[in-house]
């Protein structure tokens, strides 16, 4: 038996969407099981790293001992970073306003529309962020 070049060409194109389909539900398996939810670094490096079935990573993830926090409750550096990254951001908006309280509010409009302007990239406009 032959096959033509389409229906070979075809056949592979169906089997890497299926083989691709099959890899991430069992990826989410893994992730999504109850056993993962309290071992969430063990469960991504058996997702990623081998080719564990579902079922047999959930069977496995249950006997291993829940990951301990770390300090302030973070179960990672990457969640920690995330935090830190928020509450600087959050830190760095209070102390602009701060810096823009006292002028008018007509000024500090203008200041936090520069201030904005600046960070899209788009440049920045020199110059006094209010007039007299």
């Amino acid at each position: 038996m032959s096959f033509t070049q389409e229906e070979l060409d075809y056949a592979v194109k169906t089997a890497r969407a299926e083989g691709a389909t099959a890899e991430r539900q069992r990826i989410a398996g893994i992730m999504q099981c109850d056993a993962a939810k309290d071992r969430p670094i063990a469960a991504k490096q058996i997702a990623m790293a081998t080719t564990m079935s579902a079922e047999d990573a959930a069977i496995f993830l249950a006997g291993m001992p829940a990951e301990r926090r770390m300090s302030g409750g973070y179960r990672n550096f990457a969640e920690m970073a995330d935090d830190q990254i928020a509450i600087g951001a959050a830190a760095e908006a209070a102390a602009q306003k701060a810096s823009l309280a006292g002028l008018p509010q007509e000024a500090q409009d203008q200041g936090v529309d520069q201030i904005n302007h600046a960070r899209s990239g788009d440049g920045f406009t020199a110059g006094p962020i209010w007039e007299n």
